[in-house]
């Protein structure tokens, strides 16, 4: 068996030329000749899960200890299964839906709500900045640039399989941060109907929102760090805002005023700043307003939509002229899930030239493709359509011609008359005429003088004489194969 090893070099050439898998053949027998263990399957599986155990994710190191370690196999950032409240699976049906549910719902998304705000206006990228001193705050504009390495693997797990599993858990969640809904000054303020009258008990109400405050932006309970509560609270948005641009029925009026920043009470507004984007009685706009950010209009306040329209951070404003910038997101082209964490949001402007549509992926009108899309008038059956710069042409097809009495495009009847044969005639004549050709040059090359070198000179001329007979034998038949 030993010699076996001096042929090895030969099977590896046979098998880098037939098949890569040839190459586990000498090695296997090497093995056996040498005595030694072949490995098992569960010999396998120990050293891949030894690997895996050595092994560290970058978001980890990025991230820190304070972060609870992500499985991968958790890391969601392609379209998940969406689980309207319908169709919640069997085990969630049987734990919450047993009390129909009603009697926590509303306010649990009410608390998540006010939480997920404090994070769009008031949170800052806790990835790369320690504190929040003179850094901007951009999650009311857009998600997370760039998104998270990795979803909250506590939050993947109970958002991933149903909308009322991941309220349930959420919910549970809030209720052990420092500031919570109902101590806000602005819901105490609502909720009371404090008004001008109630200045001292809002001043004390405010004071305590405002240590409680204080010890979330610190701490942040119930979490392991304010790092932590980042990833939590951008993932749980992620969800939340994904739920809503699928239009989870649940999420349609939070029956509050949604009006405020979950910032305790706010020297220039008050308890409500009043922006009507955060309307309760327009569905899914409360919804809207705590979850996702705005892709038309990334300004933190906007007291009349014409402030969106003529400002330079809306997608419509170099594109058009004034009275004509209005943006229009819709919600059920923006139901993805990944394009929703990438930030890649299809909204709708006003096109000046007839025939484009505007493309939010390049930020400008481009030309509708009316044959691609089908949207053309042109007759399948004799027609073809050829798209053109803000419109479309048909023409007709091969094999057909425009009628102008019947002005439409029919069968013509050329076709017919032009036949290929399927195989071709040869004309004897012309091709016995080549050959003869050919065989003179031949015997012209074969008859040079010899030379010094002469054996060389001849065997060269003869094999010239071979190549230029085969070169002209097969042109002559190319030449006159359909020659009638």
């Amino acid at each position: 068996m030993i010699y076996y090893l001096y042929l090895v070099p030969y099977i590896l050439c046979i098998g880098n030329i037939f098949n890569t898998q040839f190459l586990l053949i000498p090695i296997f027998l090497s093995k056996v000749a040498l005595g030694m263990e072949l490995p098992t399957n569960g010999d396998n599986e120990a050293e891949n899960v030894l690997t895996a155990k050595k092994s560290v994710t970058k978001e980890e190191e990025e991230l820190g200890q304070n972060i609870t370690r992500i499985n991968s196999s958790e890391i969601i950032l392609t379209s998940t299964t969406l689980m309207k409240t319908t169709e919640t699976n069997k085990s969630t049906e049987s734990a919450l839906e047993k009390d129909e549910h009603s009697w926590w719902l509303k306010d649990a998304i009410k608390e998540i709500a006010y939480y997920l705000r404090a994070h769009k206006f008031n949170e800052f990228d806790r990835r790369y900045n320690r504190n929040g001193t003179n850094v901007e705050r951009t999650n009311f504009k857009h998600f997370p640039i760039p998104p998270l390495r990795a979803l909250h693997w506590e939050v993947n797990k109970y958002c991933k399989p149903s909308f009322l599993e991941c309220v349930d858990y959420l919910r549970k969640k809030v209720k052990h941060v420092a500031l919570r809904r109902q101590d806000d000054t602005s819901i105490a303020a609502q909720e009371n109907n404090w008004g001008a009258n109630a200045s001292r008990m809002i001043s004390q109400v405010d004071l305590e929102c405002k240590r409680m405050m204080k010890i979330d932006y610190d701490v942040a309970p119930p979490f392991e760090g304010p790092l932590e509560r980042y990833q939590w609270r951008v993932t749980a948005s992620y969800f939340m805002c994904w739920y809503t641009m699928n239009e989870i029925p649940d999420l349609k009026y939070l029956d509050e005023q949604c009006d405020n920043f979950a910032y305790c009470l706010h020297l220039s507004y008050g308890p409500n700043n009043e922006d009507v984007r955060a309307v309760d009685k327009v569905p899914f706009k409360c919804a809207e307003y705590s979850f996702c950010p705005d892709p038309c209009c990334q300004v933190i306040h906007l007291p009349r939509i014409d402030v969106c329209w003529n400002n330079v951070k809306n997608p419509c404003f170099k594109e058009n002229p004034e009275g004509k910038r209005e943006c229009q997101f819709k919600r059920n082209e923006n139901t993805d899930f990944t394009d929703l964490i990438l930030n890649r949001w299809n909204v709708s402007c006003h096109c000046q030239e007839k025939g484009y549509i505007w493309n939010s992926l390049y930020g400008l009108c481009v030309d509708i493709d009316e044959c691609s899309d089908e949207v053309h008038t042109c007759n399948k059956e004799g027609q073809a359509c050829i798209n053109l710069p803000g419109s479309y042409k048909c023409i007709c097809r091969w094999g057909y011609f425009f009628d102008n009495s019947k002005k439409t495009c029919v069968v013509s009847n050329v076709i017919d008359k032009i036949k290929l044969n399927s195989e071709p005639k040869k004309n004897t004549s012309n091709g016995r005429e080549a050959w003869i050709i050919a065989k003179k040059i031949v015997l012209t090359i074969i008859n040079v003088p010899y030379t010094s070198s002469g054996s060389q000179i001849l065997l060269s001329n003869l094999l010239n004489g071979y190549f230029i007979v085969l070169i002209i034998y097969y042109d002559s038949l190319l030449i006159f194969k359909d020659f009638d």
